[in-house]
């Protein structure tokens, strides 16, 4: 499993100081708190890159000859969002730090709730998208993936944003309970996922 993450890590390797320093860049110049779930979001994007890199160069069909099992290969790409989530949530931080000290921007709140939510979110995103990505290919699942992201980052501005009608957000002890939830969905759709994308890659290359 090592072995196949550090694959994707060199394969991204080229792309993904500069995507950082973009991310930074973009946070630096955005007050909003929604920053940190957009930058969770993207962070789970990144193994569909990582699996688009894979299909050109034919590394499924190489790597089904090596000691490696279906689970592991899909397995892998899960890792690698979730390994990826942190350090670029990370970026996001500072650069909220950056846009507090330089541009004079509100100041930073670090509150686990909303980055606990963000990084289940995201979990969940990566849960629908992955087993299509695996059936079908990158290119044929391009728009299914982004319509879904587009539904859930939409579902997180509508959350986020302050609601009309003077309606309040939910109380602290409700967003942990809602945390709690969310989690739970992430684990048991994730591991769901895993099994789903195993059968896929048996299915696609068998």
């Amino acid at each position: 499993m090592k072995s196949l993450l550090l694959k994707d890590y060199y394969t991204l390797k080229k792309n993904l100081g500069v995507v950082l320093l973009f991310m930074l860049g973009f946070c630096c110049l955005m007050s909003d708190d929604l920053v940190t779930v957009y930058c969770a979001f993207y962070a789970a994007m990144l193994p569909v890159t990582a699996i688009a890199y894979d299909e050109r160069a034919n590394w499924n069909s190489l790597a089904v000859s090596m000691p490696y099992s279906f689970r592991d290969l899909a397995l892998g790409k899960y890792l690698l969002g979730y390994l990826l989530m942190p350090p670029v949530i990370l970026v996001s931080y500072v650069a909220k730090l950056l846009s507090h000290y330089v541009f004079h921007r509100p100041a930073v709140s670090f509150s686990p709730l909303p980055i606990m939510m963000a990084v289940c979110g995201a979990a969940i995103v990566l849960a629908f998208i992955l087993p299509i990505i695996f059936r079908f290919g990158s290119e044929k699942a391009r728009l299914v993936y982004l319509f879904i992201v587009m539904i859930v980052a939409a579902a997180a501005v509508l959350f986020m944003r302050p609601l009309p009608f003077n309606v309040s957000m939910p109380a602290l002890s409700s967003l942990s309970v809602l945390t709690a939830i969310l989690a739970a969905a992430a684990v048991v759709l994730n591991l769901i996922s895993i099994r789903i994308s195993t059968a896929m890659l048996k299915r696609r290359f068998r």
